[in-house]
Protein backbone atom coordinates (compact mmCIF):
# COMPACT_ATOMS: atom_id res chain seq x y z
CA UNK A 1 0.00 0.00 0.00
CA UNK A 2 1.31 3.21 -0.65
CA UNK A 3 2.34 5.61 2.24
CA UNK A 4 -0.61 8.33 0.71
CA UNK A 5 -3.26 5.90 1.01
CA UNK A 6 -1.98 3.51 4.08
CA UNK A 7 -1.87 6.49 6.71
CA UNK A 8 -5.09 7.84 5.12
CA UNK A 9 -6.88 4.49 5.73
CA UNK A 10 -5.23 4.04 9.56
CA UNK A 11 -6.22 8.18 10.28
CA UNK A 12 -10.08 7.66 9.06
CA UNK A 13 -10.19 4.33 11.32
CA UNK A 14 -8.22 6.32 14.37
CA UNK A 15 -9.32 10.09 14.17
CA UNK A 16 -12.05 11.26 15.84
CA UNK A 17 -12.37 14.37 13.69
CA UNK A 18 -13.84 14.76 10.98
CA UNK A 19 -15.53 17.06 8.13
CA UNK A 20 -18.45 19.71 8.36
CA UNK A 21 -20.30 20.61 4.90
CA UNK A 22 -23.42 22.26 3.99
CA UNK A 23 -23.19 25.52 5.93
CA UNK A 24 -24.71 27.91 6.38
CA UNK A 25 -28.09 25.89 5.88
CA UNK A 26 -27.41 22.38 6.75
CA UNK A 27 -24.90 21.96 8.18
CA UNK A 28 -23.95 18.39 8.98
CA UNK A 29 -20.71 16.31 10.29
CA UNK A 30 -19.44 13.33 9.00
CA UNK A 31 -16.56 11.62 10.77
CA UNK A 32 -13.98 10.30 8.78
CA UNK A 33 -14.44 7.04 9.56
CA UNK A 34 -18.14 7.48 8.26
CA UNK A 35 -16.56 9.13 4.97
CA UNK A 36 -14.19 5.82 4.77
CA UNK A 37 -17.25 3.52 5.07
CA UNK A 38 -19.06 5.87 2.22
CA UNK A 39 -15.49 5.59 0.13
CA UNK A 40 -15.97 1.85 0.46
CA UNK A 41 -19.15 1.28 -0.92
CA UNK A 42 -18.24 3.83 -3.99
CA UNK A 43 -15.15 1.81 -4.07
CA UNK A 44 -17.57 -1.32 -4.82
CA UNK A 45 -19.80 0.51 -7.17
CA UNK A 46 -16.72 1.34 -8.92
CA UNK A 47 -15.41 -2.24 -9.64
CA UNK A 48 -19.20 -3.15 -10.27
CA UNK A 49 -19.06 -0.64 -13.10
CA UNK A 50 -15.33 -1.59 -13.81
CA UNK A 51 -13.29 0.85 -12.92
CA UNK A 52 -9.95 -0.44 -11.57
CA UNK A 53 -6.26 -0.02 -11.16
CA UNK A 54 -4.88 2.61 -13.60
CA UNK A 55 -8.22 4.28 -14.95
CA UNK A 56 -8.42 7.38 -15.12
CA UNK A 57 -12.32 8.80 -14.25
CA UNK A 58 -13.62 12.50 -14.42
CA UNK A 59 -15.36 14.18 -11.24
CA UNK A 60 -18.09 16.33 -11.74
CA UNK A 61 -19.54 16.74 -8.35
CA UNK A 62 -20.20 19.96 -6.44
CA UNK A 63 -20.63 19.21 -2.88
CA UNK A 64 -17.49 18.03 -0.92
CA UNK A 65 -19.71 15.95 1.32
CA UNK A 66 -19.19 13.57 -2.01
CA UNK A 67 -16.19 14.47 -3.48
CA UNK A 68 -14.32 13.18 -0.27
CA UNK A 69 -16.09 9.79 -0.54
CA UNK A 70 -15.74 9.66 -4.10
CA UNK A 71 -12.04 10.59 -4.23
CA UNK A 72 -11.18 8.53 -1.51
CA UNK A 73 -13.13 5.60 -3.38
CA UNK A 74 -11.32 6.09 -6.64
CA UNK A 75 -8.01 5.56 -4.76
CA UNK A 76 -9.38 2.32 -3.14
CA UNK A 77 -9.56 1.18 -6.49
CA UNK A 78 -6.04 1.98 -7.46
CA UNK A 79 -7.54 4.70 -10.11
CA UNK A 80 -6.96 8.45 -10.33
CA UNK A 81 -9.00 11.96 -10.40
CA UNK A 82 -9.96 14.68 -12.64
CA UNK A 83 -12.34 16.93 -11.18
CA UNK A 84 -13.43 18.46 -14.36
CA UNK A 85 -14.33 22.28 -14.35
CA UNK A 86 -17.87 23.18 -13.98
CA UNK A 87 -20.08 24.72 -15.63
CA UNK A 88 -22.32 27.61 -14.31
CA UNK A 89 -26.29 28.49 -14.71
CA UNK A 90 -24.69 30.63 -17.63
CA UNK A 91 -22.82 28.07 -19.21
CA UNK A 92 -23.48 27.05 -22.90
CA UNK A 93 -23.38 23.45 -22.37
CA UNK A 94 -22.74 22.59 -25.30
CA UNK A 95 -19.50 24.92 -25.91
CA UNK A 96 -18.91 23.30 -22.14
CA UNK A 97 -19.31 19.79 -23.49
CA UNK A 98 -17.49 19.82 -26.41
CA UNK A 99 -13.94 21.03 -24.13
CA UNK A 100 -14.85 18.86 -21.34
CA UNK A 101 -15.00 15.92 -24.34
CA UNK A 102 -11.45 17.45 -25.27
CA UNK A 103 -10.37 17.42 -21.60
CA UNK A 104 -11.94 13.49 -21.34
CA UNK A 105 -9.93 12.60 -24.45
CA UNK A 106 -6.72 13.83 -23.44
CA UNK A 107 -7.04 12.40 -19.48
CA UNK A 108 -8.28 8.71 -21.58
CA UNK A 109 -10.92 8.52 -18.81
CA UNK A 110 -12.67 5.45 -18.80
CA UNK A 111 -15.70 7.20 -16.78
CA UNK A 112 -17.31 10.53 -15.44
CA UNK A 113 -18.95 10.49 -12.30
CA UNK A 114 -21.81 13.09 -12.01
CA UNK A 115 -24.07 14.27 -9.08
CA UNK A 116 -26.13 17.28 -8.25
CA UNK A 117 -26.05 20.26 -9.50
CA UNK A 118 -24.32 19.10 -12.46
CA UNK A 119 -26.86 16.32 -13.40
CA UNK A 120 -28.05 18.28 -16.39
CA UNK A 121 -25.32 17.73 -18.17
CA UNK A 122 -25.54 13.69 -17.60
CA UNK A 123 -27.43 13.05 -21.44
CA UNK A 124 -25.05 15.73 -22.51
CA UNK A 125 -22.17 13.58 -22.31
CA UNK A 126 -23.69 10.05 -23.23
CA UNK A 127 -24.59 11.47 -26.26
CA UNK A 128 -20.92 11.83 -26.98
CA UNK A 129 -20.35 8.01 -25.42
CA UNK A 130 -19.37 8.65 -22.28
CA UNK A 131 -19.61 6.08 -19.50
CA UNK A 132 -21.43 8.38 -16.75
CA UNK A 133 -22.02 7.27 -13.09
CA UNK A 134 -23.81 8.81 -10.19
CA UNK A 135 -22.72 9.05 -6.81
CA UNK A 136 -25.94 8.00 -5.56
CA UNK A 137 -25.83 4.64 -7.64
CA UNK A 138 -22.56 4.18 -6.34
CA UNK A 139 -23.09 4.40 -3.04
CA UNK A 140 -26.20 2.09 -3.50
CA UNK A 141 -22.99 -0.83 -4.16
CA UNK A 142 -21.74 -3.47 -1.25
CA UNK A 143 -18.81 -1.66 0.36
CA UNK A 144 -15.47 -3.73 -0.63
CA UNK A 145 -11.85 -3.54 0.62
CA UNK A 146 -9.20 -1.48 -1.19
CA UNK A 147 -6.57 -2.85 -3.90
CA UNK A 148 -2.96 -2.66 -3.20
CA UNK A 149 -1.69 0.59 -4.57
CA UNK A 150 2.25 2.04 -5.31
CA UNK A 151 3.73 4.93 -4.46
CA UNK A 152 4.37 5.95 -7.66
CA UNK A 153 0.55 5.06 -9.39
CA UNK A 154 -1.34 7.93 -10.40
CA UNK A 155 -3.75 9.92 -8.01
CA UNK A 156 -4.56 13.03 -9.70
CA UNK A 157 -4.78 14.61 -12.92
CA UNK A 158 -4.32 18.48 -12.07
CA UNK A 159 -6.28 20.50 -14.93
CA UNK A 160 -4.80 24.10 -15.10
CA UNK A 161 -6.93 26.86 -15.69
CA UNK A 162 -6.78 26.94 -19.67
CA UNK A 163 -6.36 30.87 -19.13
CA UNK A 164 -3.55 30.88 -21.51
CA UNK A 165 -4.39 27.89 -23.75
CA UNK A 166 -5.99 24.51 -23.93
CA UNK A 167 -5.91 23.22 -20.04
CA UNK A 168 -3.07 20.84 -19.57
CA UNK A 169 -3.59 17.57 -16.83
CA UNK A 170 -0.26 17.94 -14.04
CA UNK A 171 0.55 13.83 -13.40
CA UNK A 172 0.60 13.68 -9.47
CA UNK A 173 0.98 10.41 -7.66
CA UNK A 174 0.79 8.85 -4.29
CA UNK A 175 4.07 9.81 -3.32
CA UNK A 176 3.48 13.52 -4.59
CA UNK A 177 0.92 13.50 -2.14
CA UNK A 178 2.52 12.06 0.46
CA UNK A 179 5.61 14.47 0.48
CA UNK A 180 2.97 17.58 -0.22
CA UNK A 181 1.21 16.60 3.03
CA UNK A 182 4.13 15.85 4.94
CA UNK A 183 5.80 18.97 4.04
CA UNK A 184 3.07 21.35 4.77
CA UNK A 185 2.87 19.54 8.03
CA UNK A 186 5.59 20.62 9.08
CA UNK A 187 5.63 24.27 7.26
CA UNK A 188 1.82 25.37 8.83
CA UNK A 189 2.90 23.69 11.76
CA UNK A 190 0.10 21.55 12.06
CA UNK A 191 -1.69 19.70 14.99
CA UNK A 192 -4.42 17.52 13.51
CA UNK A 193 -4.56 15.90 17.24
CA UNK A 194 -5.20 18.87 18.85
CA UNK A 195 -7.44 21.96 17.92
CA UNK A 196 -6.34 22.47 14.39
CA UNK A 197 -9.18 23.32 12.37
CA UNK A 198 -9.01 23.59 8.40
CA UNK A 199 -11.79 25.82 7.08
CA UNK A 200 -12.01 26.44 3.07
CA UNK A 201 -14.49 27.78 0.72
CA UNK A 202 -12.06 26.78 -2.46
CA UNK A 203 -13.58 24.87 -4.95
CA UNK A 204 -12.33 21.23 -5.32
CA UNK A 205 -11.66 21.65 -9.64
CA UNK A 206 -8.78 24.09 -7.81
CA UNK A 207 -5.48 22.31 -6.82
CA UNK A 208 -5.31 24.24 -3.27
CA UNK A 209 -9.26 23.63 -2.83
CA UNK A 210 -8.62 19.38 -4.01
CA UNK A 211 -5.45 18.79 -2.22
CA UNK A 212 -4.81 21.48 0.18
CA UNK A 213 -8.25 21.68 1.90
CA UNK A 214 -10.04 18.07 1.31
CA UNK A 215 -7.47 15.47 0.34
CA UNK A 216 -4.76 16.85 3.17
CA UNK A 217 -7.40 16.61 6.13
CA UNK A 218 -8.61 13.68 4.62
CA UNK A 219 -4.73 12.40 4.92
CA UNK A 220 -4.14 13.32 8.29
CA UNK A 221 -7.38 12.68 9.90
CA UNK A 222 -7.91 16.50 10.50
CA UNK A 223 -10.87 18.61 11.44
CA UNK A 224 -12.29 20.10 7.98
CA UNK A 225 -14.76 23.04 7.23
CA UNK A 226 -15.75 23.09 3.84
CA UNK A 227 -18.13 25.48 2.27
CA UNK A 228 -18.73 25.70 -1.39
CA UNK A 229 -17.57 29.23 -3.88
CA UNK A 230 -21.11 29.31 -4.53
CA UNK A 231 -22.15 29.81 -0.68
CA UNK A 232 -19.46 32.40 -0.49
CA UNK A 233 -20.31 34.40 -3.30
CA UNK A 234 -23.67 35.12 -1.86
CA UNK A 235 -22.35 35.68 1.53
CA UNK A 236 -19.01 37.16 1.49
CA UNK A 237 -19.28 37.25 5.29
CA UNK A 238 -19.67 33.82 5.81
CA UNK A 239 -15.86 32.82 5.88
CA UNK A 240 -14.93 34.71 8.72
CA UNK A 241 -18.29 33.74 10.37
CA UNK A 242 -17.47 30.21 10.25
CA UNK A 243 -13.86 30.96 11.39
CA UNK A 244 -15.83 32.48 14.23
CA UNK A 245 -17.89 29.31 15.12
CA UNK A 246 -15.65 26.36 14.42
CA UNK A 247 -12.70 28.55 15.53
CA UNK A 248 -10.54 27.86 12.24
CA UNK A 249 -7.04 27.67 12.37
CA UNK A 250 -6.21 27.31 8.91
Amino acid sequence: MSRFTDKMYYNAKTSTKGMVTGEPHDPVRHTWLEVHERARRIAGGLAAAGIGPGDAVGVLVGAPVEIAPTAQGLWMRGGSLTMLHQPTPRTDLMVWAEDTMNVIGMIEAKAVIVSDPFTAASPVLEERGVLVLTVEGLLAAEPIDPVETDEDDLALMQLTSGSTGSPKAVHITHRNIHSNAEAMFVGAKMDPDGNDVMLSWLPCFHDMGMVGFLTIPMYFGAELVKVTPMDFLRDTLLWAKLIDKYKGTM
